[in-house]
Protein backbone atom coordinates (compact mmCIF):
# COMPACT_ATOMS: atom_id res chain seq x y z
CA UNK A 1 0.00 0.00 0.00
CA UNK A 2 1.39 3.19 -1.31
CA UNK A 3 0.97 6.43 1.20
CA UNK A 4 2.32 9.56 0.39
CA UNK A 5 4.56 10.69 2.28
CA UNK A 6 5.11 13.98 4.53
CA UNK A 7 6.73 16.74 2.28
CA UNK A 8 8.94 19.03 4.64
CA UNK A 9 10.50 22.18 3.99
CA UNK A 10 14.10 22.29 3.37
CA UNK A 11 14.06 25.34 5.51
CA UNK A 12 13.25 23.82 8.67
CA UNK A 13 14.66 25.08 11.65
CA UNK A 14 14.82 23.61 14.88
CA UNK A 15 13.06 25.39 17.88
CA UNK A 16 15.05 25.81 20.95
CA UNK A 17 11.63 27.11 22.85
CA UNK A 18 9.06 24.71 22.37
CA UNK A 19 6.36 26.08 24.64
CA UNK A 20 6.72 29.49 23.72
CA UNK A 21 6.69 28.33 19.70
CA UNK A 22 3.54 26.84 20.51
CA UNK A 23 1.98 28.99 22.80
CA UNK A 24 2.94 31.95 21.03
CA UNK A 25 1.34 30.81 17.94
CA UNK A 26 -1.60 33.10 16.58
CA UNK A 27 -2.16 30.44 13.57
CA UNK A 28 0.08 28.33 11.96
CA UNK A 29 3.15 26.51 12.99
CA UNK A 30 5.26 26.06 10.07
CA UNK A 31 8.90 24.76 9.22
CA UNK A 32 9.79 23.44 12.75
CA UNK A 33 11.74 20.72 14.21
CA UNK A 34 11.02 19.98 17.60
CA UNK A 35 13.61 18.05 19.17
CA UNK A 36 14.16 15.74 22.37
CA UNK A 37 11.48 18.19 24.43
CA UNK A 38 9.23 17.61 27.19
CA UNK A 39 5.57 19.32 26.42
CA UNK A 40 4.07 20.03 29.50
CA UNK A 41 0.10 20.88 30.20
CA UNK A 42 0.06 22.62 27.13
CA UNK A 43 -3.39 23.64 25.37
CA UNK A 44 -3.68 25.28 22.01
CA UNK A 45 -6.84 24.18 20.21
CA UNK A 46 -7.54 25.05 16.24
CA UNK A 47 -3.56 25.40 15.50
CA UNK A 48 -1.99 24.17 12.33
CA UNK A 49 1.01 22.36 11.87
CA UNK A 50 2.17 22.41 8.34
CA UNK A 51 6.42 20.65 7.57
CA UNK A 52 7.35 20.15 11.01
CA UNK A 53 9.11 17.01 12.52
CA UNK A 54 9.01 15.93 16.17
CA UNK A 55 11.74 13.76 17.21
CA UNK A 56 11.76 12.24 20.78
CA UNK A 57 9.59 14.72 22.39
CA UNK A 58 7.18 13.75 25.73
CA UNK A 59 3.52 15.10 25.50
CA UNK A 60 2.35 15.49 29.27
CA UNK A 61 -1.22 16.63 29.34
CA UNK A 62 -1.24 18.29 26.57
CA UNK A 63 -4.24 19.08 24.34
CA UNK A 64 -4.55 20.34 20.74
CA UNK A 65 -8.52 19.53 19.77
CA UNK A 66 -9.39 20.60 16.70
CA UNK A 67 -6.16 21.21 14.96
CA UNK A 68 -4.85 20.59 11.48
CA UNK A 69 -1.56 18.43 10.62
CA UNK A 70 -0.47 18.59 7.29
CA UNK A 71 3.09 17.20 6.47
CA UNK A 72 4.59 16.57 10.07
CA UNK A 73 6.50 13.37 11.30
CA UNK A 74 6.15 12.16 14.95
CA UNK A 75 9.15 10.28 15.16
CA UNK A 76 9.77 8.32 18.32
CA UNK A 77 7.67 10.46 20.46
CA UNK A 78 5.17 9.72 23.72
CA UNK A 79 1.66 11.34 22.82
CA UNK A 80 -0.21 9.16 25.68
CA UNK A 81 -3.69 10.70 26.76
CA UNK A 82 -2.84 13.29 24.73
CA UNK A 83 -6.37 15.13 23.45
CA UNK A 84 -6.50 15.43 19.70
CA UNK A 85 -10.09 15.61 19.17
CA UNK A 86 -11.56 16.31 15.95
CA UNK A 87 -7.98 16.83 14.36
CA UNK A 88 -7.44 16.62 10.58
CA UNK A 89 -4.35 15.09 9.72
CA UNK A 90 -3.24 14.91 6.08
CA UNK A 91 0.54 13.15 5.22
CA UNK A 92 1.19 12.29 8.72
CA UNK A 93 3.91 9.81 10.30
CA UNK A 94 3.50 8.27 13.32
CA UNK A 95 6.64 6.56 13.69
CA UNK A 96 7.89 4.20 17.04
CA UNK A 97 5.72 6.57 18.76
CA UNK A 98 3.64 5.90 22.16
CA UNK A 99 -0.09 6.62 21.71
CA UNK A 100 -1.59 5.10 24.95
CA UNK A 101 -4.68 6.21 25.75
CA UNK A 102 -4.76 8.94 22.85
CA UNK A 103 -7.49 10.33 21.95
CA UNK A 104 -8.65 11.16 18.09
CA UNK A 105 -11.91 11.06 18.40
CA UNK A 106 -14.10 12.83 15.57
CA UNK A 107 -11.06 13.12 13.53
CA UNK A 108 -9.99 12.91 9.42
CA UNK A 109 -6.84 10.83 8.67
CA UNK A 110 -5.99 10.96 4.89
CA UNK A 111 -2.66 9.18 3.93
CA UNK A 112 -1.37 8.28 7.24
CA UNK A 113 1.32 6.20 8.35
CA UNK A 114 1.13 4.76 11.76
CA UNK A 115 4.53 2.44 12.04
CA UNK A 116 5.23 0.10 14.96
CA UNK A 117 3.18 2.34 17.37
CA UNK A 118 2.22 1.05 20.96
CA UNK A 119 -1.56 2.55 21.15
CA UNK A 120 -3.44 0.69 23.13
CA UNK A 121 -6.74 1.96 24.21
CA UNK A 122 -6.55 4.47 21.98
CA UNK A 123 -9.82 6.43 20.63
CA UNK A 124 -10.57 6.83 17.22
CA UNK A 125 -14.33 6.97 17.51
CA UNK A 126 -16.32 8.56 15.08
CA UNK A 127 -13.34 9.16 12.38
CA UNK A 128 -12.83 8.86 8.80
CA UNK A 129 -10.06 7.37 7.46
CA UNK A 130 -9.03 7.14 3.61
CA UNK A 131 -5.18 5.81 2.44
CA UNK A 132 -4.12 4.86 5.69
CA UNK A 133 -2.22 1.94 6.74
CA UNK A 134 -1.10 0.89 10.42
CA UNK A 135 1.89 -1.69 10.38
CA UNK A 136 3.11 -3.34 12.83
CA UNK A 137 1.09 -1.67 15.62
CA UNK A 138 -0.17 -2.72 19.72
CA UNK A 139 -3.42 -1.48 18.98
CA UNK A 140 -5.17 -4.00 21.64
CA UNK A 141 -8.30 -2.44 23.77
CA UNK A 142 -8.27 0.92 21.02
CA UNK A 143 -11.84 1.94 19.94
CA UNK A 144 -12.59 2.32 16.28
CA UNK A 145 -16.67 2.90 17.01
CA UNK A 146 -18.37 4.45 13.70
CA UNK A 147 -16.25 4.58 11.72
CA UNK A 148 -15.68 5.18 8.17
CA UNK A 149 -12.41 2.69 6.60
CA UNK A 150 -11.68 3.89 3.23
CA UNK A 151 -8.41 1.87 1.71
CA UNK A 152 -7.66 1.30 5.29
CA UNK A 153 -5.09 -1.44 6.03
CA UNK A 154 -4.23 -3.25 9.65
CA UNK A 155 -0.76 -5.10 8.57
CA UNK A 156 0.72 -7.49 11.09
CA UNK A 157 -1.42 -5.55 13.63
CA UNK A 158 -2.77 -6.53 17.09
CA UNK A 159 -6.21 -5.71 17.25
CA UNK A 160 -7.36 -7.89 20.28
CA UNK A 161 -10.39 -6.54 21.79
CA UNK A 162 -9.97 -4.02 19.90
CA UNK A 163 -13.88 -2.51 18.74
CA UNK A 164 -15.62 -1.74 15.70
CA UNK A 165 -19.07 -1.21 16.78
CA UNK A 166 -20.68 0.38 13.78
CA UNK A 167 -17.72 -0.07 12.19
CA UNK A 168 -17.68 -2.30 8.61
CA UNK A 169 -15.11 -4.24 7.58
CA UNK A 170 -15.98 -5.02 4.27
CA UNK A 171 -12.76 -5.61 2.29
CA UNK A 172 -10.31 -5.04 5.36
CA UNK A 173 -7.43 -7.51 5.18
CA UNK A 174 -7.22 -8.85 8.84
CA UNK A 175 -5.32 -12.04 8.04
CA UNK A 176 -2.13 -10.83 9.47
CA UNK A 177 -3.38 -9.50 12.71
CA UNK A 178 -4.18 -10.70 15.80
CA UNK A 179 -8.00 -10.49 16.04
CA UNK A 180 -9.14 -12.40 19.35
CA UNK A 181 -11.42 -11.00 21.32
CA UNK A 182 -12.43 -8.26 18.68
CA UNK A 183 -15.84 -6.51 20.03
CA UNK A 184 -18.22 -6.02 17.12
CA UNK A 185 -22.13 -6.55 17.06
CA UNK A 186 -22.25 -8.92 13.92
CA UNK A 187 -23.19 -7.23 10.75
CA UNK A 188 -19.51 -5.06 10.85
CA UNK A 189 -17.24 -8.09 10.10
CA UNK A 190 -19.51 -9.41 7.27
CA UNK A 191 -17.04 -9.16 3.76
CA UNK A 192 -13.44 -9.11 5.70
CA UNK A 193 -10.64 -10.92 4.77
CA UNK A 194 -9.82 -13.50 7.90
CA UNK A 195 -7.72 -17.03 8.06
CA UNK A 196 -9.49 -19.97 8.77
CA UNK A 197 -8.18 -20.05 11.97
CA UNK A 198 -9.75 -16.37 12.29
CA UNK A 199 -12.72 -17.88 11.14
CA UNK A 200 -13.38 -20.17 13.80
CA UNK A 201 -12.65 -17.35 16.17
CA UNK A 202 -15.12 -15.14 14.70
CA UNK A 203 -18.08 -17.65 15.01
CA UNK A 204 -17.70 -18.22 18.39
CA UNK A 205 -18.06 -14.83 19.33
CA UNK A 206 -21.31 -14.62 17.30
CA UNK A 207 -22.01 -17.28 19.52
CA UNK A 208 -22.57 -19.57 16.46
CA UNK A 209 -22.41 -23.19 17.59
CA UNK A 210 -21.42 -25.64 14.89
CA UNK A 211 -22.71 -29.12 14.98
CA UNK A 212 -21.19 -31.53 12.76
Amino acid sequence: MKIAKPQLSKQIRETRDPEKTITQAQEEIEDILFSNQTLEGICKPQIAFSSCRFENCIFTDCQFTHSRFCDVIFMNCDLSNMQLTGCSFSRVEYIDCKLTGTNFTGSRFNQLLFSQVQARYAIFSDSRFDHVLFRNSQLRGSAFDECKLDDTRFGHSNLQEAEFYQTYLKGIDLSGCWIEGIRVNGPEVKGCLVTSAQALDLVRLLEIRIID
